[in-house]
């Protein structure tokens, strides 16, 4: 009875050793069934990004070539309205909010012998076109800034053309 009672014994030890496996084992099974569902969780929340992501980019794709349609649309106007103005036998300088020279018209610049280059981004009243002695350069430079305030403004103005001779 005393080995019977030892094998109980050692039965039972070795069941409460197996106990404590299958235990160890359980919590490491909840360990990696909670990683499992942290992982598909994850990848859930990846593929949802890249829909977002995908759903954005269309977007991004549909408002560029509407941006793109719209710029070749303003430039073929562009292209228009200074076609135009550039046949026009009468002197045409477009200044812009910073005062500069955004274009000027073929008319004037042929009597000047300047090019577009030339005058392009430099001030109306810095123009070789007033660079004579009696030119009023005050006068002018008051005039484009009351035109560029909104204000009507006239005067009768001389400009040196070039000397052909």
């Amino acid at each position: 009875m005393v080995n019977d009672e030892l094998n109980i014994e050692q039965l039972q030890a070795k069941v409460v050793q197996q106990e404590k496996i299958i235990a160890a084992l359980m919590q490491r099974a909840e360990v990696v069934n909670a990683g499992l569902a942290s992982d598909f969780n994850a990848f859930t929340h990846s593929v949802n990004l890249e829909k977002q992501v995908a759903v954005k980019t269309k977007q991004y794709r549909e408002l560029a070539e509407q941006l793109q349609k719209q710029s070749f649309k303003l430039k073929a106007e562009r292209s228009f309205y200074l076609g135009w103005l550039n046949i026009i036998g009468y002197f045409v300088i477009i200044i812009g909010l910073d005062h500069k020279i955004i274009f000027s018209n073929a008319a004037i610049l042929a009597v000047s012998g300047l090019s577009l280059e030339e005058v392009q981004g430099g001030y109306l009243w810095e123009q070789e076109w007033f660079d004579f002695p009696d030119a009023d350069i005050g006068a002018i430079k008051d005039g484009v800034l009351n035109a560029l305030a909104g204000e009507s403004s006239g005067q009768e103005l001389q400009i040196k053309v070039e000397d052909k001779g």
